[in-house]
């Protein structure tokens, strides 16, 4: 999802990296010293993608949604159930890659960015990363 270049280049060299399944493969990767996490997601929780998204946000399941900047063209939106991007320097940012799936991207800033650098763009720029090494796969 991301090249080991990318992951050294947005957490540093002291990183763990754990492979996941949240209904769908993932990789999520975590410094020790910055304390900054970053997950890339390709869940199957829904086949509504971007629409599961929006009519949770409708319904008020989530406190806070903002539409982003595409991604290479797909559709983008920040959501959570509380909005801790200054709080905390986290956000989820999700892309519609078609009417039925997404590809997701979680970040937590490292405690020195809490509050000086926006977590929703950071997860923006993660996905822009992982969809692009996706479109360069043979």
């Amino acid at each position: 999802m991301l090249t080991d270049a990318q992951v050294t280049g947005l957490l540093g060299t002291d990183i763990n990296e754990v492979r996941g399944d949240r209904g769908g493969p993932g990789c999520r990767w975590y410094s020790y010293e910055s304390q900054a996490s970053v997950a890339v997601d390709f869940p199957k929780i829904t086949d509504n993608g971007l629409t599961a998204i929006y009519a949770a946000a409708k319904d008020h399941r989530y406190k806070f949604f903002k539409e982003m900047t595409p991604v290479r063209g797909y559709p983008a939106v920040a959501w959570g159930t509380n909005d801790e991007t200054m709080t905390h320097g986290e956000c989820h940012v999700a892309v519609g890659t078609s009417d039925q799936s997404t590809v997701e991207a979680s970040v937590s800033l490292s405690k020195q960015n809490v509050g000086t650098k926006d977590p929703c763009e950071a997860a923006r720029q993660v996905l822009d990363m992982a969809i692009g090494n996706l479109h360069r796969t043979p």
